[in-house]
């Protein structure tokens, strides 16, 4: 095999040209040799971090190697600003003439002064070694970019595709013609800016007898064909790796691949390139058109000017359909829905109120006021686990989490819930949508690693651009004693706070610190009970007592190491909740979790999560006065939080106040718009009040960001039937009979729609596989169908048995009033009774608990 001395790349013995790189492997010893005696080849201590080079140049670190050289990111010590210095390769350098060359070509380069352009600042020579500075540009190359993510999206291509158009025009304005435009050399900056690099390399490159020395001018994938033959290159040279580009850009690889740099070429010069729409079809034909169009083998084809072709992007552009959150398919529920009223995070956790507050302080859809600066979207995804055991998952999780409690609240920084973040690790969301939707300045990803060793830990963190994948910034941190874990997450947000220009004041971090164990073991115990207290809830009844007792032990295991620890009690009252509800709300589970939230609000008053627990459990014994004192001294003490808000808005909800419910849950939308939990809730709040168009409006939304809820569906199905609008609500009962095909709730609703279309029989057969057949669709259905009596019976029903067995009191006086269906017993004096003693009742409840 013969090794390439550029890429290092390996080739076969009967390769003229490198595969790798497009270098030749022909270039004779003698000329070699000479080359060596002709230049200093520097060594690699004199590009160490720290190091002075050129006496100008203080090396931070490389960047990257490619045909020209070696690249550095440097300190300009003249003018005190990061630059990047490109280290000439010695057979290139070794040529007086192309150096020459590269001199009267940066001449040129320089005067482009453009958003999109790399500036290049000069050629100097160190000890007979040549380097360029140029602009630094902190980013990713467009080839690793398609590399790690794919085809792009057809959006953020075209909007790459213009943005380099606009490079080029200025370039071409000033008579500079770029001659090796390529993904390699097109950087994304942080902020999703293109930059042009390497201008007038090309051209200096491009010359007789350049190729006897090993070079290859241009990249055989991106040459012209007007290049491939020798002939002179122009403007249009550039529109057709640009055409190349795009290709790559929307298809993830380029029109003509080979195994060698001269079969490529023969293919630039003969093939036609497949179209772009047969590799990936959600290419639009206007795209594929313009595509083929830069690709024209005959130069007077393509778009004749850079500014042509940025006009033809614009119109393709336009004509998109706007962006939206796709809806992927979610894993088929199979646990049974616990009936309560609490939040259910993304997998039905609601013991995890502690994360979730995480979130508490999280994103809004407004802008704010003028000259506001918007906000930073900051993803923090748990840590990658490189123990030696593998077994570290829980502790990487813990960093996480304790970053998004620590940093949220924050002015100027937004965090999502962990729910909302695992989803975007997975390329669930649509992070430009998010970004226009929720108008932040920026978003961004924090990840890291997490390594155990018998000495301690270590833990390096990483900061990079969501949209991009370019990484912005490093946090290494050096083996640490496990009992510093909670100065190294100090440090580390301090850190994290200064890159992201945001101040965390002295009154938040203390209140951080009274939640947190003084003994580091403690932690650790708490976080292993929360992560079983989760599996808990949803594991089927075969190894769920095993979750239960692990999730025990290991609190009371936290509270042997800390006796007065707050939260290792509201996980204990937590855990016991979870029981309570799963196992028919049985007294003695109710009596535990009343003593273990009572102790952590004992432990800490100023613990919001210990005020909601105990105004859940006042809530379950019907002492309705102290569960709204408890609710109340929860948004007292930290009105910001999500929990706070949704518990609040679902205390109130499940009394039937909800008019007093909808403001919680649209402040916990605005507190963490991508929780579909609060959407569907409060679209359950408008039923109640019959405006349909808003409940159908909230629930539409909620299946953008989350499509994976059986409950949501169904509950969009109830609005469109309730307008009558029977087709619709037919769609959404069949999408959500995927998920769960015996489910009650689709049983229901299947009652209600055969009754809608006048199927008695069918309706009827239907009830009889319903387990709670006083619920509010079965009612809906004996109206539809002229049985009377029927709906008198399940509203009385619903009415006494409703708080016993979901929770909620039934058929309150909004709903009464403004559900159509009860049209038909308004003449009913029945019905007439029961809405006059409803009434009464709800103002009384509107009067005492309405000014939560």
């Amino acid at each position: 095999m013969a090794k390439c001395p550029r890429c290092q790349a390996d080739n076969p013995p009967t390769s003229r040209y490198c595969a790798g790189c497009g270098l030749s492997l022909f270039s004779p010893l003698d000329q070699a040799s000479d080359i060596r005696t002709q230049t200093f080849i520097a060594s690699d201590d004199a590009f160490q971090t720290g190091t002075l080079f050129a006496s100008r140049y203080q090396i931070i670190e490389e960047l990257g190697r490619g045909g020209m050289g070696r690249v550095f990111k440097a300190h300009d010590i003249k003018i005190g600003e990061k630059v990047a210095v490109k280290i000439i390769r010695p057979e290139i350098a070794g040529d007086r003439k192309t150096i020459g060359r590269f001199r009267n070509e940066l001449k040129l380069a320089r005067q482009i002064t453009h958003r999109n352009v790399c500036r290049m600042y000069d050629l100097g020579e160190e000890r007979s070694t040549p380097f360029i500075t140029m602009e630094y540009v902190v980013g990713k190359d467009l080839r690793s970019i398609i590399r790690m993510t794919g085809p792009l999206t057809v959006r953020t291509a075209v909007d790459y595709a213009r943005q380099i158009c606009e490079g080029l025009a200025e370039a071409h304005r000033l008579g500079v013609v770029h001659r090796d435009l390529k993904p390699q050399n097109i950087m994304i900056d942080e902020s999703g800016t293109v930059k042009i690099m390497d201008f007038g390399i090309a051209r200096s490159l491009d010359t007789a007898g350049a190729t006897a020395e090993g070079i290859l001018i241009g990249t055989p994938e991106y040459m012209s064909p007007e290049q491939a033959e020798g002939k002179q290159a122009d403007y249009r040279t550039d529109i057709y790796a640009l055409g190349v580009s795009l290709y790559e850009m929307i298809t993830g690889t380029p029109p003509f691949t080979g195994e060698t740099a001269l079969s490529i070429v023969l293919k630039v010069k003969t093939e036609l390139p497949r179209p772009p729409r047969e590799l990936n079809p959600q290419v639009p034909g206007e795209l594929d058109l313009l595509v083929l169009k830069c690709l024209q083998k005959d130069e007077n084809k393509r778009f004749q000017s850079a500014q042509e072709l940025s006009g033809a992007l614009k119109d393709v552009e336009n004509a998109l359909p706007p962006t939206i959150i796709p809806r992927s398919p979610g894993e088929t529920r199979t646990t049974r829905p616990i009936m309560r009223p609490k939040l259910q995070a993304g997998l039905g956790i609601a013991l995890a109120a502690l994360l979730i507050s995480a979130g508490g302080y999280l994103l809004f859809r407004k802008k704010g006021p003028a000259g506001t600066p918007r906000p930073i979207f900051l993803a923090v995804l748990p840590l990658q686990d490189l123990s030696r055991d593998q077994n570290q998952g829980i502790l990487c999780e813990s960093f996480a989490d304790d970053i998004r409690t620590n940093m949220s609240g924050i002015e100027g920084l937004k965090i999502p819930s962990k729910d909302v973040s695992d989803s975007i690790k997975n390329g669930k969301l649509d992070l430009r949508q998010i970004g226009r939707t929720l108008s932040v300045q920026r978003i961004l990803r924090l990840d890291g690693t997490l390594q155990t060793t018998l000495n301690g830990l270590r833990i390096n963190m990483s900061l990079s651009d969501a949209l991009t994948g370019i990484n912005i910034k490093t946090f290494p941190y050096p083996l640490i004693p496990e009992k510093t874990y909670f100065q190294v997450k100090d440090k580390f947000l301090d850190d994290l706070a200064q890159e992201l220009n945001v101040r965390l004041t002295k009154e938040r971090i203390q209140a951080i610190k009274n939640r947190e164990p003084v003994v580091y073991e403690a932690l650790s115990a708490f976080r292993k009970g929360i992560d079983s207290s989760r599996k808990y809830r949803g594991s089927n009844e075969e190894n769920r007592e095993e979750y239960f007792a692990a999730a025990l032990d290991n609190f009371q295991n936290a509270l042997a190491l800390e006796p007065n620890y707050a939260l290792a009690y509201w996980g204990l009252g937590n855990l016991y909740e979870a029981r309570y509800n799963l196992e028919e709300y049985q007294t003695a589970d109710l009596a535990v979790m009343r003593r273990f939230y009572q102790s952590a609000y004992k432990a800490d008053p100023s613990l919001a999560e210990a005020s909601l627990g105990l105004g859940w459990v006042y809530f379950h014994e019907k002492n309705f006065d102290r569960a709204y004192e408890s609710f109340k001294k929860s948004v007292e003490i930290d009105k910001d939080n999500v929990s706070t808000n949704y518990e609040t808005g679902s205390f109130l909800r499940s009394l039937g106040l909800y008019d007093k419910a909808e403001k919680y849950y649209l402040r916990t939308i605005e507190l963490d718009p991508l929780q579909s939990f609060a959407y569907n809730n409060l679209a359950t709040c408008y039923w109640y009040l019959g405006q349909y168009d808003r409940a159908e409006k909230y629930l539409r939304e909620a299946l953008a960001f989350q499509p994976d809820i059986q409950r949501v569906y169904l509950n969009l199905a109830r609005q469109l039937l309730s307008q009558k609008k029977i087709g619709a609500a037919e769609k959404e009962i069949i999408a959500a009979e995927k998920f769960s095909p015996t489910a009650d709730a689709l049983f229901r609703h299947q009652v209600w729609l055969a009754a809608a279309r006048g199927e008695k029989e069918k309706a009827l057969a239907l009830v009889k596989k319903v387990e709670r057949a006083y619920m509010y669709e079965i009612t809906n259905a004996y109206c539809l169908l002229g049985m009377t009596d029927e709906a008198i019976q399940n509203i009385r029903t619903g009415r006494e048995k409703g708080f016993e067995q979901i929770r909620e009191i039934m058929y309150v006086y909004p709903y009464l009033e403004k559900n159509p269906y009860f049209v038909v017993l308004r003449g009913d004096p029945r019905f007439k009774e029961i809405l006059d003693r409803e009434e009464k009742l709800y103002k009384e409840k509107s009067q005492k608990y309405g000014g939560l």
